[in-house]
């Protein structure tokens, strides 16, 4: 069951790119950030919406594009001709979205109509009563609650999963607990994955086969486990983790790209002209750090300094993989003559280095050298707008 969560939380990932056009690239989007940013009723956008906020994003108007949104709490109440894409603690799709809706998030609520295809992680994710969906439904998390009316297949994988609305295909379930209310009403088949029998209400209509598969739960370890099962056990726990960094780092990296493209475009030049210096102080900032922190400690004063200083060369090392995927993503598009969004472009250098990262010795070496290089990059990239600013009598 867990394979099936993490496999539908990567495809989430994965579509959570912009559609690559073969001719050009799309018009440049808006983008706003803020605590609160809100789109009026009367407000009309024609393009492309990247939005991140602390506390509220709140879309009321019209969007003729694309909206990817991040923050404490999304409310999408109105019209989007085009996909939206969120993240965070609350979710609520009540608008009207043209075309996919691809949502993850603590608490997601989706109450407005869907053109096509609905795809949901999270903790509680809930599908209200007026809900439409005029594709298929994917959805992973702890509860999941379905009472509207879904056109397509319902595929679920979720502690407690709750349908009581109508599945107009089959419905697969990955479960703890399935409960199928009076008011279900399902076109196609039932099939469900659990160790617990389904709790089906006799009103319930289901058209097609209902089938369950056990799930035998393991509850002993037993110390005479083979050797060979032990390092099976360790691949898959080493692959979980590896795909669950693969998707954080996936979409810290779609974040910084769409708000950030100007800034993602320097300093991948900064490494395409300058490699050698930018791996010489990306390297002096590693064995520098660990020095100023244990100084800082001896001082006793100055040990929220010297947290601080680890705290940000952590933050730098994460970015600079995002910056260093970019810069090989753009890389290759370039000599293959394609014509990728940005997004696309960091998308590729990522799984190119996700799949070096494998390799013995090598994938490693590889990962602390785009570290390495990427910091020393953002470094020169971030000193050279000081200047310019200072120069300018900025700051």
């Amino acid at each position: 069951m867990k394979q099936v969560v993490l496999g539908i939380l990567v495809t989430m990932m994965l579509m959570m790119v912009p559609t690559v056009q073969a001719q050009e690239v799309r018009e440049t989007p808006v983008s706003r950030a803020g605590e609160i940013v809100t789109i009026g009723k009367d407000e009309v956008i024609n393009r492309d919406f990247y939005v991140t906020a602390g506390k509220t994003v709140e879309v009321l108007g019209l969007v003729n594009g694309d909206i990817y949104a991040f923050g404490g709490q999304i409310v999408v109440n109105g019209i989007v001709n085009g996909d939206v894409i969120a993240a965070g603690g609350q979710v609520r799709i009540a608008g009207n979205v043209d075309q996919n809706v691809r949502v993850a998030g603590g608490q997601v609520t989706l109450s407005g109509e869907v053109g096509r295809n609905v795809t949901m992680a999270g903790g509680t994710l809930d599908i209200a009563e007026n809900a439409t969906v005029g594709g298929g439904l994917m959805v992973a998390g702890g509860n999941v609650n379905l009472l509207g009316s879904v056109n397509g297949d319902v595929l679920a994988a979720g502690g407690n999963v709750d349908i009581g609305g109508t599945v107009g295909g089959d419905v697969t379930a990955y479960v703890g607990n399935l409960r199928v209310g009076a008011a279900a009403k399902i076109d196609g088949g039932l099939l469900y994955y659990s160790k617990d029998l389904a709790k089906i209400d006799s009103e319930a209509v289901i058209a097609g086969e209902t089938k369950m598969e056990p799930v035998e739960m393991e509850t002993n370890w037993k110390p005479e486990q083979t050797k060979a099962e032990l390092k099976q056990a360790w691949q898959s726990v080493r692959m979980g983790f590896r795909v669950m960094g693969l998707i954080g780092t996936g979409i810290v990296g779609l974040i910084l790209v769409s708000l950030f493209p100007y800034w993602n475009q320097k300093v991948a030049e900064k490494i395409a002209d300058k490699p050698g210096m930018s791996i010489g102080i990306g390297l002096l900032m590693l064995l520098l750090a660990p020095m100023v922190f244990v100084f800082m400690l001896i001082t006793v004063v100055g040990i929220p300094l010297g947290l601080l200083t680890l705290v940000s060369v952590a933050v730098i090392g994460y970015v600079a993989q995002v910056v260093v995927d970019y810069w090989i993503g753009t890389r290759i598009a370039r000599q293959f003559g394609w014509k990728l969004q940005p997004a696309w472009s960091f998308l590729l250098g990522l799984v190119i280095m996700f799949a070096v990262s494998w390799i013995p010795i090598l994938g490693p070496l590889a990962k602390m050298l785009a570290m390495i290089l990427g910091s020393g990059a953002i470094l020169l990239t971030e000193v050279e707008l000081y200047k310019k600013l200072s120069k300018d009598k900025v700051i």
